[in-house]
């Protein structure tokens, strides 16, 4: 793993199913710069409605598939909301894709 986020790097993690709560995932995506995760955080102090904005924005700029398939933005807001808390814990750096994992393990 580089010490830097170099353009079009890209990460993907295996989330798996939660019954009742969603389905499972793979998802390919691009982790966030530090100032983009501070534009998120900052968004965070603001209104509800902002905070679902800036949510849908960070995951539409970075998610590159689900399953496979590109997300439209229109979707975003559609995914089950244990998986959009799951795809930003990702994107901002709070979990670890699957190639991190495997690096844990050698």
């Amino acid at each position: 793993m580089n010490l830097f986020i170099d353009d079009g790097y890209t990460a993907t993690k295996t989330i798996e199913a939660v019954p009742g709560l969603h389905p499972a995932a793979s998802i390919v995506y691009r982790p966030a710069l530090h100032s983009r995760k501070r534009l998120w955080q900052h968004a965070a102090g603001s209104s509800a409605e902002a905070q679902a904005k800036a949510d849908v924005e960070v995951i539409a700029e970075h998610v590159v598939s689900i399953n496979g398939q590109p997300l439209p933005k229109e979707k975003v807001g559609k995914l089950w909301p244990a998986l959009t808390a799951k795809i930003l814990d990702l994107v901002l750096g709070y979990a670890g894709s699957d190639e991190e994992a495997a690096d844990a393990k050698n």
